[in-house]
């Protein structure tokens, strides 16, 4: 059989892909539009990599000292704990990183990084411990009480402001405790 002109095959590749390129558009707008989304969210990288850096700093840092504070809990007839671990710099009594466990009917596990006495970064773990199932893993990156950053499904600007409050209150009450 005769090879078809490039003119047929260039006819029959449009009629063939006309379908897919609509598609192909629609993708590269969605991504577009996912990425500036994303961008007003976050913070300059630099700020964010700094951040991390310092996050891993001190949780390697051996020279912080912890101070471990756990209690019973009880809600809506419901019996759990609590564990609170603060690491902190024995001489200055500096925190650096406060770690809070509470389980009643879930499992939560809030993180909080500071540098200089603010908070820097927080996380925030829920767990369902009969079903082994995450209900929530959120991330968020502060500069001068702001967020700069969220990361994970369930982050929103008000457990962003949650969690800040519950970081200056644990600190507050480590603090007290040291005068």
């Amino acid at each position: 059989p005769p090879s078809p002109s490039p003119k047929t095959l260039c006819a029959n590749f449009i009629r063939t892909n006309l379908i897919s390129l609509p598609l192909l558009f629609s993708v590269i707008f969605f991504v577009n539009c996912k990425t500036r989304k994303a961008t007003t969210k976050s913070a300059p990288s630099n700020s964010v990599a700094k951040i991390d850096s310092v996050v891993e700093a001190t949780k390697t840092n051996s020279a912080l000292t912890e101070q471990v504070k756990h209690g019973l809990l009880e809600k809506d007839k419901i019996k759990g704990g609590f564990n609170t671990v603060v690491f902190f710099d024995s001489k200055s009594n500096q925190v650096y990183r406060i770690i809070y466990d509470k389980q009643l009917e879930y499992f939560e596990r809030s993180k909080f990084y500071y540098s200089a006495g603010s908070l820097i970064y927080a996380s925030y773990e829920k767990g369902d411990p009969k079903t082994k199932t995450k209900l929530a893993d959120t991330q968020y990156y502060f500069d001068n009480k702001k967020v700069i950053k969220m990361v994970g499904d369930n982050a929103s600007q008000a457990s962003a402001k949650e969690l800040l409050d519950n970081a200056n209150k644990l600190k507050q009450n480590f603090d007290a405790k040291k005068d």
